[in-house]
């Protein structure tokens, strides 16, 4: 096998191992419900598809704090092209639990590209789980708008090296 092959096993690998914590997520019936998901989280994302799906723009949510501009508040990450895109996939559940645990395999494999270009192949993977598994990453995902942007943060630092289109990338996503 090439050597690109070789390294996309290793990134599918760590990305399947970063996926352990959140196991729950293959599911259709039952969402994440820890801390902040279920009291906080949950209706948000509800109100949102709700609103998109019935051919409303969300710029205004009139159920937080009795009104609220929704595309400035960062929790809802309206703003964000690939979250808003996983929450408006077809299923409440499915789209929620997708939302909550994606950011540890993007963490991961974003953390074995960055070292990959210092290590070897095996020692990214190892240093992508770990990140990808670590108490901070993992406590982060009753809040998606951190783990998010902590997901994104190994991107960032692997897209210094690629120059200033890939950089504006990084950051906007």
């Amino acid at each position: 096998a090439t050597a690109r092959v070789k390294s996309a096993r290793w990134a599918a690998l760590v990305a399947a191992v970063s996926l352990l914590p959140v196991l729950g997520l293959f599911t259709t019936s039952r969402i994440f419900f820890v801390r902040d998901l279920s009291f906080f989280f949950w209706s948000r994302h509800l109100w949102l598809r709700h609103t998109i799906f019935s051919g409303q723009l969300p710029w205004w949510d009139p159920h937080v704090a009795g009104g609220q501009s929704a595309i400035a508040d960062a929790l809802n990450q309206i703003a964000m092209p690939l979250t808003l895109a996983i929450r408006l996939l077809p299923s409440d559940v499915v789209s929620f639990n997708l939302w909550v645990a994606l950011p540890l395999p993007v963490a991961g494999v974003g953390t074995y590209a960055f070292l990959r270009a210092r290590v070897p192949p095996a020692a990214a993977a190892l240093g992508g789980c770990i990140f990808a598994l670590s108490g901070p990453v993992i406590s982060m995902l009753n809040a998606p708008n951190l783990s998010w942007s902590v997901a994104f943060i190994p991107w960032v630092l692997w897209s210094l090296s690629r120059g200033p289109l890939t950089i504006a990338i990084a950051f906007a996503t």
